[in-house]
């Protein structure tokens, strides 16, 4: 259609803008006060002078809308909204935090595109943001200045999240393992690390776990020798920061005799080499969730290294938060290995938030509800949506 900018009256509202549409109809942009927010809505009227319904542009946050959400400061969250209508002063969407009517942060912005679909977009909490408080997520209309628009001093397109979100200390990077748990046919060296800057490392070699107070200072490479097997379990820690989780692998380095008499060993060694490979792919792109998610399948089936399998699981969703393989493995080893039912139940909704039609993950899902939380009604829901599948 044509547009243009016009001043008019119509029916005593304030008309903005028209334009004509293919079928002829002509359509009028008025202000009409919603609530405490100053909006637009669009008349239609077709060539014969029907009045169609009024649509009132609008903006609604659809994630996080879950009670009890939590974020960390320096995290990266997905963030989710979709609109209705359509204004042409807006150009952008800013998110942000407010704590009552005081704003606390800004979380990020995008483009107000139309025409309208659901949107998701990864907003970055920053460091600063006060932790143990609950914030509102809002989002506001931007024009091509980035700043708010504004009709009678007040804004014109904005949401609130249905429930705020709960910001914590941040947590110390997960230590990294270099070269990853397995086993080896030479002695070699490990080397540990932790992205967070300046981060205080402590291992143990001897089964116990690591504290800011309790293990070995790290300070260089471990030395991993011939014929010796040992689990290596390190901590990272810094002032201001929560503690990272332990993360815990097994070492073990056979002998020259070993990889040639023993067929168990020949055995072992088919798997060094898969490991091998894995490290290999790890080398060049570190941070590819779906080799760390096979990874840690190869640890968890195969090694039975539970520990080693629910870090490369965990680092796998620091680099990609929605790669549904590892949110469903996940949530497999919380259910089957360590008996956190909530945990995951949280993973499984997780990955079906992301992918409504993974059947491995409503397979799975399906016999928690069965097995842990006896809800045969929900169970058999899931198996016959996943046979649908």
């Amino acid at each position: 259609g044509v547009w243009g900018q016009w001043m008019a009256k119509f029916d005593e509202e304030e008309i903005d803008w028209f334009n004509t549409g293919k079928d002829g109809a002509l359509n009028l942009e008025y202000a009409d006060s919603v609530g405490d927010l100053e909006a637009y809505k669009t008349l239609s009227l077709s060539s014969r002078g029907k009045k169609r319904r009024p649509v009132t542009p609008t903006v609604r946050i659809t994630h996080p809308t879950d009670v009890g959400t939590v974020w960390r400061q320096g995290g990266t969250y997905n963030l989710s909204y979709d609109t209705t209508g359509h204004r042409n002063d807006v150009c952008y969407l800013g998110f942000y935090f407010y704590e009552g009517p005081r704003l606390i942060a800004t979380l990020g912005g995008s483009l107000y595109a139309r025409p309208h679909a659901p949107c998701t977009m990864q907003c970055e909490v920053p460091y600063n943001v006060p932790s143990g408080r609950e914030y509102s997520i809002f989002a506001v209309g931007l024009g091509s200045d980035t700043k708010p628009v504004l009709h009678a001093g007040k804004w014109v397109l904005a949401a609130q999240s249905l429930c705020p979100v709960t910001v914590l200390t941040c947590i110390t990077a997960v230590p990294i393992l270099q070269p990853p748990p397995g086993m080896f046919t030479t002695a070699l060296q490990v080397y540990i690390s932790s992205a967070t800057h300046n981060a205080t490392i402590r291992f143990t070699t001897d089964g116990s776990i690591p504290s800011h107070s309790h293990g070995t200072l790290y300070q260089g490479p471990v030395p991993v020798q011939s014929n010796r097997n040992f689990t290596l379990r390190a901590v990272a820690y810094k002032t201001g920061y929560d503690p990272s989780e332990v993360v815990s692998g097994t070492y073990k380095v056979l002998s020259v005799s070993q990889n040639r008499d023993d067929s168990y060993g020949a055995q072992e060694l088919a798997y060094a080499k898969t490991e091998s490979m894995y490290k290999q792919v790890l080398e060049f792109a570190p941070n590819d969730a779906a080799t760390l998610c096979n990874y840690g399948c190869f640890l968890e089936d195969v090694r039975r290294d539970f520990d080693g399998a629910e870090s490369l699981f965990k680092q796998a969703l620091m680099y990609d938060p929605t790669h549904v393989g590892t949110l469903c493995n996940l949530g497999t080893l919380m259910q089957e290995v360590r008996g956190d039912y909530a945990q995951a139940e949280s993973y499984y909704r997780r990955a079906l938030d992301v992918d409504p039609n993974h059947t491995t993950t409503i397979y799975n899902y399906g016999g928690l509800l069965k097995n842990a939380r006896h809800d045969w009604d929900g169970a058999e829901a899931l198996y016959k949506r996943a046979l649908e599948l």
